[in-house]
């Protein structure tokens, strides 16, 4: 039976997540809508992936249009950002997990990694509804 990773469920679950939260804008807003500050909050060091958008360099890198589908081609960006960060934090969750195991250590901090993970997801799903 195959083990469930975490490096893949995070990423899609955290992307699903942001789609959801990054509503299409056409016209910037002030101040930003509060599910956007939510999905900024929860992936922030994605917001670094935002700089990587070449509209932002000037005229002479402006190549790329500024919405794409209705959304602002920096949150392609962040998207991109959102799911290398969570692959990373699932990443080193899998592997702490894994050593866990080959160590012989106790179910507990296991357990309560579960527990913390099922109240972050609870208090989440509640911040969003």
């Amino acid at each position: 039976m195959r083990k469930l990773r975490l490096r893949g469920i995070l990423p899609l679950l955290q992307v699903a997540l942001a789609l959801l939260l990054l509503v299409p804008s056409g016209v910037p807003e002030e101040p930003p809508p509060a599910s956007r500050s939510i999905c900024l909050g929860l992936s922030a060091p994605a917001m670094l992936f935002i700089y990587a958008d070449p509209t932002l360099w000037g005229e002479s890198f402006d190549f790329l249009p500024r919405s794409i589908g209705g959304r602002d081609t920096r949150d392609f960006f962040l998207l991109v950002g959102i799911a290398v960060v969570w692959y990373l934090v699932g990443r080193a969750i899998d592997r702490g997990l894994s050593r866990d195991r080959e160590t012989g250590r106790s179910a507990r901090p296991r357990r309560l990694s579960q527990v913390l993970l099922l109240v972050y997801l609870l208090l989440l799903g509640r911040a969003v509804s």
